[in-house]
């Protein structure tokens, strides 16, 4: 639907079991003007599987009563005029029935040009029609919702033979090569991880309240991005998988096959745990350099002259390590720290802001709520050891698991003042979202 004469359809029509592919648009000039891209998207054109059809999506589907095992929309941008009927509320009841029993829906939207709140709208249309949704990131600016009518997608281990088939492997060639590592690093979130925000959606994109249609020009003009989604999986703690308890592996590729944060910041810990001169750009001399540094401080068996000083920059080695992940500990890193703090008698503070990010690495929820009880009382005092908005993170996530509702219900409070990201971030409010549900079960 939409835009779909380009690379999508393209990687569709290079599989052996597709039967039938459908592209509709309801400009003939779009498809005419995909023809300067041949032969890059020869297949769209030259398969026999191939058919164009003129109409507009929803007029499309009424006339055919057929049923799909794939629907991708690929629209253009909903401040385009019209273009927002395609995320409303309407046309995801619409579309779901015209999804075979184990059909799949896809649909691309943008991360510019818009805000969490607008982004929030459409998911919360999506919520309210898919038994099962997951969103993915494709590059550091767009993102993919998949949904169906099943129960669950298969999450845990998606099943990414289709980048090994033939044609695929052909079209594909030319770029890094997109491993089953890295795509399933491309998880943002699950219809899990956002129930808890969607208690409520009655502020669910619509035909009768076209939130996107009347505000996505704004956001446009005002050059916005959806930061909290964005920066869901792009820190030290990706709030999404912590939330869930999810494990978020570390990765050996030492290069990320497409431009998104996590993929980076994984890529990154793989050079510096296995150090190749063939990887020299300044990010990875940047922190080979860190580790180095640290690495030296650790061997003089001594205090540092400044504690502050010495923990962020053991602080930032073990970001350089971890970003991106969530349940991988690198222990030798951990436990070489750990001695010299206990050797060297650093004050209790210090110690609890490794600790902290220790436990968050290995899972370890009840100890890490004690440590983090440690900084948020120093924080109060003036004394900031982690960042404002980690700090708060970690504290509320760790009480949760821990049971504690109370607790992170105080934390979250503690450090309002302090935090840096705003009430209308959607990582704040997703945060807030699974402590009100852990305060609602508690009573």
């Amino acid at each position: 639907i939409g835009n779909g004469s380009g690379i999508s359809s393209h990687l569709l029509l290079g599989s052996p079991h597709l039967q039938h592919l459908v592209t509709i648009d309801i400009e003939p000039e779009m498809v005419a003007a995909s023809r300067t891209f041949y032969p890059v998207n020869r297949r769209i054109f030259d398969d026999p599987r191939s058919v164009f059809v003129y109409d507009d999506a929803k007029s499309y589907f009424a006339a055919s009563k057929r049923k799909f095992d794939l629907i991708l929309s690929e629209p253009s941008n909903p401040w385009v005029s019209g273009v927002s009927g395609l995320f409303t509320d309407e046309f995801y009841r619409r579309t779901r029935t015209y999804l075979s029993e184990n059909g799949v829906f896809g649909q691309w939207l943008h991360l510019y040009e818009i805000d969490d709140a607008l982004v929030l709208s459409v998911i919360q249309a999506v919520h309210k029609n898919f038994k099962d949704y997951a969103i993915y990131l494709t590059s550091d600016m767009d993102m993919l919702i998949v949904a169906t009518n099943r129960q669950t997608l298969p999450l845990a281990h998606p099943d990414w033979r289709v980048f090994e088939f033939p044609g695929i492997r052909e079209d594909l060639a030319r770029f890094t090569r997109l491993t089953p590592d890295a795509l399933d690093h491309l998880l943002v979130c699950s219809r899990e991880t956002l129930a808890p925000l969607m208690v409520d959606t009655s502020g669910a994109n619509s035909d009768f309240f076209p939130t996107l249609d009347l505000l996505t020009e704004r956001a446009r003009y005002q050059k916005e991005t959806a930061k909290g989604f964005i920066g869901l999986t792009d820190g030290r703690l990706d709030l999404g998988a912590a939330l869930q308890d999810l494990n978020v592996p570390a990765s050996d590729a030492p290069v990320a096959p497409i431009g998104i944060a996590r993929l980076k910041n994984l890529a990154l810990g793989a050079r510096l745990r296995h150090p190749d001169p063939a990887y020299a750009d300044k990010e990875t001399q940047a922190a080979l350099g860190r580790l180095d540094l640290l690495n030296a401080a650790l061997q003089r068996a001594k205090p540092p002259a400044d504690w502050a000083f010495f923990m962020r920059l053991a602080l930032d080695v073990e970001a350089d390590l971890h970003a991106g992940t969530n349940g991988f500990a690198n222990l030798a890193l951990y436990a070489s720290v750990d001695q010299f703090l206990a050797d060297q008698q650093a004050p209790a503070e210090a110690k609890a802001a490794w600790s902290t990010m220790r436990t968050t690495s290995g899972l370890d929820w009840p100890a890490c709520a004690q440590n983090a009880e440690i900084l948020l009382n120093a924080r109060s005092k003036g004394r900031a050891w982690l960042n404002d908005d980690l700090l708060r993170d970690i504290a509320v996530v760790a009480n949760l698991h821990a049971r504690q509702p109370a607790k992170a219900r105080a934390a979250f409070e503690r450090m309002k003042k302090y935090a840096k990201r705003k009430p209308q971030d959607f990582r704040v409010q997703l945060l807030e979202a699974h402590l009100v549900a852990a305060e609602r079960a508690a009573r």
